[in-house]
């Protein structure tokens, strides 16, 4: 089962990459492929700046981020 599944499909709704992530976080995409794998952890600036790109309400941060991934 891929990590973050609802985040990765609002990714494919607004015809976005993780290379679009990486630019907006200002991180290689290596990186951001990291945070989506599960070892590395999302950083709260990084979550809402996702959450911005995307038009995710801050209200649903937990269904796109949420505890372990899943």
């Amino acid at each position: 089962m891929k990590l973050f599944k609802k985040l990765r499909i609002r990714m494919h709704e607004c015809e976005k990459s993780q290379a679009d992530i990486a630019d907006k976080l200002e991180l290689t995409p290596p990186t951001v492929s990291m945070h989506f794998n599960g070892r590395l952890q999302w950083k709260l600036w990084q979550v809402y700046a996702v959450c911005e790109l995307l038009d995710i309400p801050y209200t649903e941060i937990s269904e796109y981020f949420p505890k372990g991934g899943v």
